[in-house]
């Protein structure tokens, strides 16, 4: 009989140590699935270029995120930002002036939102700055940080002089590999005296020039005279020439401009800086970045983030 009270005792009070056990258990996964969540971000690189005419510089940023009024994309929530290259050896600080949600996209099944993002460069460039493969960095109070992928960035400086301007600009694009290339670009250059081009610089994070492949071109109607006529089917965008040679040129005359590269690029956009001499001073004409083609192929790079909700 004893033996009998002694085991209904252990038995009331192992009943609820089980249940407490069970509870404590359940908490545990409940507020760990709850705090431990998966941050899901698409990136669509851009290359982006901006003259450098004023102390302040603001870009726009589009960011997809696969969650609605997410605390990491609250300007309030950030403790720094950052834009630089992935082994930093180019790195600087930026201001996030806003970010706003917009829009919803959905992607592989999943709803993101898009968020714009506005940075700030807060500092004056005294010089071209050129940044390949772009990330942003968002660094957080609690340690937590998210690095992006966000493109190319070409900042330049407009230093014409204006004794020599362009009236018109016309790519040539190739297919190479199933993508499609800007190859050169024509140019028709006006000016009231001769001069002579001295060097050609992309703005570009990705092309250089072929010197064997630009030239004074004899192109007396643009409109009549398709460009294969002055191109060779047979360029090799690859075709690394650095030698530079000058090039005379008239009052008004055509530049054909050969581009190369190192890998396949199907950026569309790109602008030059020209060095000149005439009538016996080194000069500059700043042609803009302009966009010589339109292209569907958008490429999305897809990050995705586990952090745990402590803020």
């Amino acid at each position: 009989m004893n033996s009998m009270k002694c085991m209904k005792k252990i038995f009331n009070i192992g009943i609820p140590i089980i249940i407490l056990v069970g509870f404590v258990a359940l908490s545990i996964y409940v507020f760990s699935s709850k705090r431990i969540k998966e941050l899901s971000i698409l990136n669509v690189p851009y290359d982006y270029f901006y003259q450098n005419d004023t102390d302040e510089l603001n870009m726009f940023i589009p960011i997809y995120v696969n969650e609605k009024d997410s605390v990491y994309f609250n300007k309030e929530s950030i403790n720094r930002s950052t834009l630089q290259n992935i082994d930093e050896s180019m790195s600087f600080r930026v201001d996030v002036m806003d970010i706003t949600s917009t829009d919803s996209v959905t992607y592989n099944n999943i709803t993101y939102y898009l968020y714009e993002c506005e940075l700030r460069i807060p500092f004056e460039i005294d010089s071209n700055l050129y940044i390949d493969n772009m990330y942003l960095k968002l660094d957080y109070d609690n340690d937590e940080e998210i690095l992006m992928h966000i493109g190319s960035l070409c900042i330049y400086n407009n230093t014409s002089t204006q004794d020599v301007t362009y009236t018109s600009l016309k790519g040539v694009v190739q297919e190479v590999s199933d993508n499609i290339m800007l190859s050169h670009v024509l140019v028709k250059l006006y000016s009231t005296s001769p001069y002579t081009i001295k060097n050609i610089t992309p703005i570009s994070n990705y092309a250089s020039i072929s010197w064997s492949n630009t030239y004074k071109v004899d192109y007396l109607n643009e409109y009549e005279t398709p460009l294969n006529e002055i191109v060779s089917s047979n360029y090799d965008v690859f075709n690394q020439d650095n030698s530079i040679h000058i090039i005379e040129m008239n009052n008004e005359s055509y530049l054909l401009i050969a581009l190369n590269y190192k890998n396949i690029n199907e950026s569309n956009t790109i602008g030059f800086n020209i060095t000149y001499e005439q009538d016996g001073e080194t000069k500059e004409l700043v042609i803009s970045p302009f966009k010589f083609f339109s292209t569907n192929n958008m490429k999305v790079e897809e990050q995705k983030y586990e952090f745990n909700r402590n803020m």
